[in-house]
């Protein structure tokens, strides 16, 4: 009847964490409800929130020790294969880490999971899935979308180019909708242009892929910059890719390759006519 949840806080204290594995140390903090990586850089909120949700809702599947210090080389903990460091407001931070063994049973691997938490006593066992999350990246906790909700709500002009070179708009938002600035766009229909801005927010990264050129073969689609009411620039990038086999890339404004999510890169609008008025079918 013991109880088995292992932490003591709410998800809305967590004020930030530190995170080792494998891949190195995640750092990260929250301030008004926003996370940010240690360097000050943002991160996504959802996955940070859902992570720390899950964090909090983190149960033993047995207590194996109430005396840690005197049974840890009997269960076999050396060194922790995951450490958290979880910083709460107005308590204590929170020490956690997670330890494997292994042991040959009949020419197979046991693999057993141990935790242990910095201010309590007891050693507990988890079940495997239970530490998957520990063995994420940074990357796993990056904004995936290039154009976020609050950027899209201050566009106020456009320049795009098109998989042909020679089609090159600018668009501007007055008082009464989108008009074309510059480029021969005959039949422009405003809500199309909102239709693609949406996709293009709708867009995902699946991989960060660090300094690297575009891979070989993929061809520009389209080309976005985004401006403010005042000319300043929100947001630009370069979609690039090869459409039947389905991949596509981007640069962040960082030089950063990224590989973008297929499905919803696909939908990103690349020629003329995916922005204006089609003519009514005969007979409809």
């Amino acid at each position: 009847w013991r109880d088995k949840k292992l932490f003591e806080f709410a998800a809305s204290e967590v004020e930030g964490f530190s995170l080792k594995n494998s891949g190195g140390t995640i750092e990260v903090k929250r301030k008004d409800m926003q996370w940010h990586f240690a360097d000050g850089k943002p991160a996504d909120n959802e996955t940070l929130d859902t992570f720390v949700t899950g964090l909090a809702f983190t149960v033993a599947r047995d207590f194996v020790s109430d005396d840690k210090a005197k049974d840890r080389a009997k269960v076999g903990l050396v060194s922790p294969k995951y450490f958290l460091e979880v910083k709460l407001a107005k308590k204590p931070p929170v020490q956690f880490a997670v330890f494997e063994t292994y042991k040959k049973v009949n020419n197979a691997t046991d693999v057993k999971v141990y935790a242990t938490l910095g201010h309590k006593n007891f050693i507990v066992e988890l079940d495997r899935t239970t530490v998957e999350k520990f063995s994420k990246k940074a990357d796993d906790f990056r904004i995936k979308s290039l154009l976020t909700f609050a950027d899209r709500q201050k566009i106020k002009a456009v320049e795009l180019s098109l998989a042909d070179p020679k089609d090159k708009y600018t668009f501007q938002m007055d008082s009464t909708g989108w008009k074309v600035g510059t480029g021969k766009l005959d039949g422009f229909e405003p809500s199309l242009l909102d239709t693609a801005m949406n996709r293009v927010g709708a867009v995902k990264i699946a991989s960060f892929l660090g300094q690297k050129p575009i891979p070989a073969g993929n061809k520009p689609l389209s080309s976005w910059t985004f401006l403010d009411g005042e000319k300043k620039k929100l947001a630009s990038f370069t979609f690039f890719g090869i459409v039947e086999k389905g991949e596509y890339y981007t640069k962040l404004s960082s030089g950063e390759l990224v590989k973008l999510e297929r499905g919803t890169a696909a939908q990103v609008p690349s020629k003329p006519s995916d922005f204006q008025k089609q003519p009514a079918q005969k007979g409809a």
